[in-house]
């Protein structure tokens, strides 16, 4: 055993281009579950001999731990780099104990659950165990957890858990996706003067993030309250009914708040009970009509837990986005069927949209809005006129025609315009050569405008002129882009920002000459569309909407 950090640091430099191995985090986690009174233990003269040589000697081979969730490879790395860039040194803790640095990093950690976090995940109960110890061996072994916990912690509050990521990387690609460098996390932690203020800065500060945290904790207290009881399943309830399980409704109702009427043992489905029942639709993104139907019966009996669950696994998707929205900013909620504008942290317009369905998920990304496209043209991507504009031509003639679509010989500027007719559509084996392209109009499926910011998903906000669709509770509908049921809002909003010439008499001047005109934005506005099945609203009110491309299982998996 390497008996001075000198000579620790040496035999270091002479292994620097062995390979590291499953080395270091293997044995410091076992650690956390080892008694030091299992010859496991050593005492050194140093707390800084005690890290030089736990970082030389563990190995995993002789300590037999293994673990799902960590790649220890890339945490050796992590751990070898911050001690080496540091000299091998201890960063946290003195022969006094836990410094301020350490002690703000383990009230956060001790803490986790106020984030929707798990103290576990972090070493806790290890951290625990060693905090009051004066053994130099098992100091030296806390000031290892709290650099691995640091790390950790950073990285999840900061931009999300990564094992979403590496479980489904086509549904949750954004985290964990910008992992800090470990040598910087510390470097920017040990010269903080307010270490627990620090850490409060790495989690989202905006109000929606703020709001269900908020909501977390008041659900927690309802567990500890023992929640509600669930309301037995039978056949659909109206007002005016009379049925035992209404008293079960009003009690239910009462819990969250929604029913605050007399009469709790009453089982008469009256207009307090009906409208007690609106207001937890309206919560709950389901049909307004006042009828406990199987969704509205399966919503009500969903369990506290099963809402705290959900809380936690949305603020988790907060960490995924940028934590500064940007003011002002756009937020597509594809969960929500909703798109608000936010400006001064009020909500400047909102409305409702239309997503992607089911196998054309509307993708989950943050960019900023470049020009908007008054009468656009709108050139049909090759897989929907593959599928279904030829088709639909190959069954009815006039079609085309009657649409307003049509052919060129290429994408570019300069392709030609061809005849439907001349071209042998039994035979072609690659249509998506050929340009679909709808003039504007009325008949144009983006409708009157688009809103572009450039992306790889070549998605972009726009009108429709199917308006019908926005009466209805789930309007996922679309191939992945987004329509707007107010675009002219939108617009207006905006063009202020930009050119105070364009006023809405402008917009409906432009729009009403049928001509295609672009106008370009010099103050791009942020748009981030998210994928929120729990929100809060701008009063601080809890909202659940259906997760209409079951992610929530998939989330739900990964992280617990």
């Amino acid at each position: 055993m390497y008996g001075t950090r000198f000579e620790v640091l040496a035999a270091r430099q002479t292994q620097r281009a062995m390979p590291i191995g499953k080395v270091w985090i293997c044995g410091l986690l076992l650690l956390a579950l080892f008694d030091p009174r299992d010859g496991l233990a050593a005492t050194y003269e140093t707390i800084d001999d005690g890290v030089a040589s736990l970082l030389a000697n563990v190995t995993a081979e002789v300590l037999g731990f293994s673990s799902q969730q960590v790649d220890f490879t890339d945490a050796d790395r992590e751990l070898y780099a911050v001690y080496h860039e540091f000299g091998l040194r201890a960063l946290w803790v003195t022969s006094e104990g836990p410094g301020q640095h350490a002690r703000a990093l383990y009230s956060a950690v001790k803490n986790a659950a106020d984030e929707g976090l798990r103290s576990r995940d972090y070493h806790f109960p290890a951290l625990s165990r060693y905090w009051e110890s004066t053994d130099t061996g098992e100091l030296s072994r806390l000031d290892v957890l709290l650099t691995l916990a640091l790390i950790a912690w950073v990285n999840d509050v900061s931009v999300g858990r990564v094992y979403p990521r590496e479980k489904h990387p086509e549904l949750f690609a954004r985290a964990g996706d910008r992992r800090g460098s470990p040598v910087d996390i510390v470097q920017t932690f040990r010269e903080s003067s307010d270490p627990g203020g620090h850490l409060a800065t790495l989690l989202p500060r905006h109000r929606h993030y703020q709001g269900l945290k908020r909501a977390l904790g008041r659900y927690r207290e309802l567990q500890q309250n023992d929640g509600w009881q669930p309301v037995s399943v039978g056949s659909t309830l109206r007002p005016g009914d009379r049925d035992g399980r209404v008293v079960a409704i009003r009690r239910r109702l009462s819990v969250t708040g929604e029913f605050a009427g007399q009469d709790a043992g009453s089982d008469l489905f009256d207009e307090a009970v009906a409208a007690a029942v609106l207001q937890f639709q309206l919560k709950h993104g389901l049909t307004r009509d006042g009828i406990v139907g199987p969704q509205t019966m399966a919503a009500l009996n969903a369990t506290v837990q099963d809402k705290i669950l959900l809380i936690e696994m949305n603020m988790e998707r907060w960490r995924w986005v940028d934590h500064d929205l940007q003011d002002p900013h756009i937020l597509v909620d594809i969960a929500g069927f909703n798109l608000q504008v936010v400006a001064n942290n009020e909500v400047e317009v909102e409305m409702r949209v239309i997503v992607g369905k089911r196998y054309h998920e509307s993708p989950i990304f943050s960019d900023h809005v470049r020009y908007i496209e008054f009468n656009p043209y709108w050139n049909i991507p090759p897989s929907i006129a593959r599928h279904e504009t030829i088709p639909k031509f190959r069954k009815d003639p006039d079609y085309l025609t009657r649409t307003h679509i049509r052919i060129f010989d290429g994408w570019g500027e300069n392709s030609r315009e061809l005849d439907p007719e001349s071209i042998g559509w039994d035979h072609e084996k690659n249509p998506g050569r050929f340009k679909f392209r709808q003039d504007p109009g009325p008949w144009n499926a983006l409708g009157t405008m688009k809103f572009v910011f450039p992306n790889k998903y070549s998605v972009y906000l726009h009108d429709t002129p199917d308006h019908e669709l926005f009466s209805r509770a789930s309007r996922a509908f679309s191939h992945g882009c987004i329509r707007l049921s107010e675009p002219a809002r939108l617009a207006e909003f905006m063009l202020a920002l930009n050119d105070p010439a364009w006023d809405r008499a402008k917009i409906d001047q432009v729009v009403d000459s049928k001509k295609r005109t672009i106008k370009s934005l010099k103050d791009r506005l942020a748009v981030h569309i998210i994928y929120q099945t729990a929100w809060t609203d701008i009063d601080g009110q809890i909202h659940f909407s259906p997760d209409v491309y079951g992610r929530d299982v998939k989330l739900k998996q990964t992280l617990y």
